[in-house]
């Protein structure tokens, strides 16, 4: 690699052949978003974060975890020849990238993080355009943006692993037909679709959750009425399990989405504090 190699082409030239070069850009685009900095302004320390979290998920999808951390460790050695004292190029004003980064959350108006940097980018223009020193809202902004970053990405797990089971429950179901069938079967779409944009869907993943329900209820008690006594019974009792699990998935998913209200604060000596959130039952 030459000096005048940008550090942002070093992973797409080395790992060209694990990942396409088209999806290897992408994830380094949205990774600088998440940072607040363009693709250009990825100098070797961000990269090599970029390298370590973002490259090395989109490298599991296809090879194996000894492989992906070899290749990332080459990538590595070779950001460590650049010179210490290179410096990313001018770009854009911090506050202008913050903006341009927080546009990829504007779908997740009611996370708390999302309402706190709606918050900090309007203080930091009004400063910025008074001509005074923003680096500290731009800090905190870029601190939001990564704690976004970081839920999405667990939030696109959990659904794409929820995603697996409501498949599991079509496949199941699918036989009773009628419009509540029809209807999972398009929700599943969507939330498939949203899966390959890396978008949450959380409205309509709760949708196809309750039809879900509903459905594997409708199967059970249909074997309630047709069959003898015994498997009544058994079919009885995977009925009560049903909403047992229902009930307790929905605790679950609630203390999920408010976590960051049940997170510990700082207490007036300096120390953590819990705000007494208790885990629900089976859980």
């Amino acid at each position: 690699m030459t000096a005048t190699t940008p550090p942002h082409k070093l992973p797409v030239r080395m790992l060209g052949d694990l990942v396409s070069a088209r999806s290897l850009e992408k994830v380094l685009q949205d990774a600088a978003l998440a940072r607040g900095v363009t693709v250009e302004q990825l100098w070797p320390s961000a990269l090599a974060d970029v390298l370590k979290h973002d490259v090395y998920r989109r490298l599991l999808l296809g090879v194996s975890p000894m492989l992906a951390k070899k290749r990332i460790l080459d990538v590595l050695n070779e950001l460590d020849k650049l010179p210490s004292e290179s410096l990313p190029p001018a770009g854009l004003s911090p506050v202008s990238e913050l903006e341009d980064a927080s546009r990829r959350f504007t779908l997740y108006f009611d996370w708390p993080e999302t309402q706190r940097l709606r918050g900090v980018l309007g203080t930091a223009r009004t400063e910025s355009e008074a001509g005074r020193n923003v680096s500290a809202l731009v800090q905190e902004g870029q601190t939001l943006i990564g704690q976004m970053e970081r839920r999405l990405q667990e939030g696109l797990v959990q659904q794409e692993q929820e995603l697996a089971e409501l498949r599991d429950v079509f496949g199941r179901v699918q036989p009773l037909g009628g419009k509540d069938v029809r209807r999972l079967e398009s929700l599943i779409g969507q939330l498939e679709e949203a899966q390959k944009q890396g978008t949450l869907l959380p409205a309509e993943l709760e949708r196809a959750r309750n039809l879900s329900f509903k459905l594997r209820r409708s199967l059970e008690s249909s074997v309630m009425q047709s069959a003898g006594e015994a498997p009544a019974v058994d079919a009885q009792a995977r009925v009560q399990a049903l909403e047992q699990e229902e009930v307790t998935r929905k605790l679950i998913a609630l203390q999920r989405d408010y976590a960051p209200l049940c997170a510990p604060g700082p207490s007036s000596s300096g120390s953590r504090t819990s705000t007494g959130c208790a885990s629900p039952p089976g859980a």
